[in-house]
């Protein structure tokens, strides 16, 4: 089905994007770029971050302002009526949203997103309005998620499937303290959910996408692009269309999969949920497997962030480590904080050159350890495996060039002068 976006414009804008980062790279000529341009065009309008900001913000204070005054013009005298109400006017925002889009080539410029945001949250308020108010959070949360998913698949916003994904943990985390044994189980099947968040959302969209040659490396990031198969072409223009969801539902998964694990976590927030709460925190059942997990599910980040050279992997794994060392302390410290920051400092750095001077070494031949302090670059390879663009470079060979200058033909032999031209 149609989506909000023009998918092959946003296809045509990673092109386009790769393209000026290789012909930075000397892999490109001008008039090989020039032809990838015309072969690609985008439609969008063009704008800077900061203008993308504002027009966010002021977009969703106009949307604010005329909720309020039609509220009160309209003054519905039940929450049968509010709820309509609300529903009614996020239903108007999205058709305005896509006249927008359509009208003025809208991609992602701040109107566009807090109209996005803005009905969303209006039709979820008409909802949570129009339920019974014995209504457990853990259902007005269910019931908000269709409203969710659909904003989702059409228009893949970045800021919606955040939400969507806390609503869903949040859920969970409800409707398990609804349950006696429920306590006992959360941090477990909150790993269980993470894990299955992120292979999930990997192995639908990642591996699919998995060009020929490519190695099979489980936690790859980048997808390989496919020569010419139509249906591989459509999954790769879906997953540059839900790029940035994608990339935000791993962060999110892979964080909670960090959090639930960490023992400081698990037995604070089990001692908030006694009653009274407790002065000091008590100590929680299998203590020594969450120490272990604590430890261990961030030097398992580490390993696979450098396995498989994952900047997400390795940027939580460090957050994890600094996190599993503060835990340590708060328990089990027996030195001063200054001495204790100092040591760590200490170590952070020593270990941050070490790991340098170890991963720029060559390694073997055939398997190199990859790593560079360089700034980072994708393969030209990525880019001349796709069929049509290769198409393209090599029509843009035939493209003729003058004949550099020629010397000779003066009466004295020599670069053209004499008594003739």
């Amino acid at each position: 089905m149609q989506k909000a976006y023009n998918i092959q414009w946003i296809y045509n804008k990673v092109i386009r994007f790769q393209t000026e980062r290789w012909q930075a790279q000397g892999l490109l000529t001008p008039e090989q770029c020039q032809t990838i341009y015309k072969a690609y065009p985008i439609g969008f309008r063009q704008s800077n971050a900061f203008v993308e900001i504002g027009a966010f913000l002021f977009t969703n204070i106009a949307v604010a302002g005329g909720y309020a005054l039609l509220a009160l013009v309209m003054s519905p005298a039940n929450a049968t009526g509010n709820a309509i109400f609300s529903c009614l006017f996020g239903i108007g925002l999205v058709f305005l949203n896509q006249f927008l889009i359509n009208r003025q080539s809208l991609y992602r410029s701040g109107i566009d997103n807090a109209l996005v945001v803005s009905s969303v949250a209006l039709i979820c308020l008409g909802i949570n309005i129009a339920l019974p108010d014995q209504t457990s959070l853990w259902a007005r949360c269910l019931w908000c998620l269709p409203a969710m998913i659909l904003a989702i698949w059409y228009y893949g916003d970045t800021i919606i499937t955040f939400v969507a994904w806390l609503t869903v943990y949040w859920a969970v985390f409800d409707g398990l303290l609804k349950q006696d044994w429920g306590k006992a189980i959360l941090p477990f099947l909150f790993m269980a959910l993470s894990l299955c968040i992120y292979f999930l959302c990997h192995f639908a969209f990642i591996v699919p996408t998995r060009g020929p040659g490519r190695r099979a490396g489980v936690f790859s990031r980048t997808a390989g692009r496919s020569a010419g198969k139509p249906a591989t072409e459509a999954i790769m223009q879906n997953l540059v269309y839900y790029d940035d969801a994608i990339t935000i539902t791993q962060w999110i998964a892979l964080s909670m999969l960090l959090i639930s694990s960490n023992y400081f976590m698990v037995r604070e927030l089990n001692a908030q949920l006694l009653r009274p709460v407790p002065a000091v925190s008590p100590d929680i059942s299998l203590p020594w497997l969450f120490w272990i997990f604590t430890f261990l599910i961030p030097l398992g980040y580490a390993y696979i962030g450098l396995r498989y050279r994952n900047r997400v992997f390795l940027i939580l794994a460090a957050i994890g480590i600094a996190g599993a060392l503060a835990t340590f302390r708060h328990y089990h410290g027996f030195l001063p904080l200054s001495v204790h920051l100092t040591l760590c400092g200490v170590f952070t750095i020593g270990f941050a050159g070490f790991l340098i001077w170890f991963l720029r070494r060559p390694g073997h031949e055939t398997k190199p350890h990859g790593f560079t302090d360089v700034p980072d670059e994708d393969s030209p390879r990525e880019f001349f495996l796709n069929a049509e663009v290769l198409a393209t470079i090599q029509a843009s060979a035939s493209v003729h060039h003058p004949d550099p200058l020629r010397y000779g033909g003066g009466d004295f032999g020599g670069g053209g002068s004499g008594g003739k031209y």
